[in-house]
């Protein structure tokens, strides 16, 4: 059973190519890697380190530059954190109420 991750599409066009070309190299490793051959497993932990570190550098530089836009307006800064996060505010459901009369339920 798969399930659709949505992701926003937010990387620099430079970061995506570059990240792309890994990910296409990763795949081709990964699969000669199930042959159970040292070196080919050694050059797909090689392309799956240098994608891990790649991805790592672009959201570093992505988050430093949306704080940069911000500085100097702390609302902005929250407003981006909370964006960036993927903090979302916990609805908050209740399924009783308590009146005089006694509890009301769903």
């Amino acid at each position: 059973k798969e399930q659709a991750i949505l992701r926003k599409n937010t990387q620099p066009t430079k970061t995506k190519k570059e990240s792309n070309r890994c990910v296409c190299k990763r795949n081709v490793w990964v699969k000669s890697a199930k042959r159970k051959s040292t070196c080919h497993r050694s050059l797909y932990t090689r392309a799956k380190c240098k994608l891990s570190n790649l991805i790592k550098h672009a959201k570093r530089c992505f988050f430093q530059e949306i704080i940069d836009k911000n500085k100097g307006n702390p609302k902005g800064i929250w407003k981006a954190l909370k964006t960036l996060g993927g903090v979302k505010k916990d609805q908050v459901t209740s399924r009783q109420l308590i009146t005089e009369h006694g509890a009301i339920t769903d």
